[in-house]
């Protein structure tokens, strides 16, 4: 592994510490009331990036507080509804179908989505999405994906109990793979909520060491290796020679590590809850550093809001 080491670009991983310690701060300036700006740094000023921890975002602590800890649910219901609202992503959303989710049908469910689309509201969250319907067969895309969350409905005491018998998170994160439109990254979000539920965290012996490495999380590493994805069109140098198990262990190697970095570079880190940041936090962060990296390199910028979260 110290030829993964060895690809690292010191000046990089400096950085890398550097943007989550800066993000972290924002948001304890934040909670303090202070005003802004609460970062001299323009970038972090005027766009958005995601908390360094994941259960500080606001769409995590919706899905938290009105469905993983919401005892008029059964455990299968909440299952359901967790992956009811991820596949949408959107609160505005969940909370129009909330009425249905009892007793879904898809094609009513559908019906009502619709509606409000015509009305030109919001269904789906810009920051992330599912995996697109390729064949909708005359449906629209909401319609399409009610009708394969109606077939996770009929499943629901079953797959609970698949998830139950695990212990391990990537196992699980396969089996909600299994719905249709389910994919990596969207049953990686699906599997983290469920992972604050004891029902299922205190089982998965792999909680501290597995991730799945997303395709922004995978940019960033290639940032700390030195390359610049944003100008390395076409290529595949930058990539050359990495598994997934290689981002992974580099994955691994930051987390196990971020003390002696932190400290190492001379910064101030102010924990959540005393807890250190865990390997989906650091998957989480890298995804959102090549935001950072991409848009102080001159790359193609995505439509941003002001950070507020």
């Amino acid at each position: 592994m110290q030829k993964l080491l060895d690809r690292l670009d010191e000046d990089r991983i400096k950085m890398f510490w550097w943007f989550v310690c800066e993000r972290q701060r924002i948001y304890w300036k934040r909670e303090a009331g202070e005003s802004r700006p609460w970062t001299k740094n323009k970038i972090l000023h005027t766009h958005f990036f995601c908390n360094v921890y994941r259960e500080l975002d606001r769409g995590t602590q919706y899905c938290i507080k009105n469905i993983l800890n919401n005892n008029n649910y059964t455990l299968d219901g909440k299952v359901f509804r967790m992956m009811a609202y991820r596949l949408f992503n959107e609160p505005r959303t969940y909370e129009f179908m909330n009425k249905y989710l009892d007793y879904f049908n898809g094609r009513e469910v559908a019906k009502m989505l619709d509606a409000k689309r015509y009305v030109h509201i919001r269904l789906f969250r810009g920051a992330w999405m599912a995996a697109p319907p390729h064949d909708m067969k005359g449906m629209t895309k909401a319609g399409v994906y009610c009708m394969s969350l109606e077939r996770v409905f009929k499943q629901r005491v079953d797959l609970t109990k698949r998830l139950k018998a695990l212990d391990s998170i990537e196992e699980a994160w396969h089996i909600i793979r299994e719905a249709k439109f389910f994919g990596p990254f969207v049953a990686l979000q699906c599997v983290l909520d469920l992972s604050y539920m004891r029902t299922f965290s205190s089982r998965w012996k792999d909680l501290d060491t597995w991730t799945y490495t997303g395709p922004g999380a995978k940019k960033g590493i290639y940032w700390l290796m030195g390359h610049n994805p944003v100008r390395s069109k076409g290529s595949k140098e930058f990539k050359k020679g990495m598994t997934d198990k290689d981002m992974i262990w580099i994955i691994q190697h930051l987390q196990i590590n971020q003390s002696g970095y932190i400290k190492q570079y001379g910064l101030k880190f102010k924990k959540w809850e005393g807890k250190p940041l865990d390997v989906n936090n650091i998957e989480y962060s890298l995804c959102e550093f090549q935001k950072f990296m991409r848009a102080s390199r001159g790359g193609r910028k995505k439509s941003f809001s002001p950070s507020s979260d």
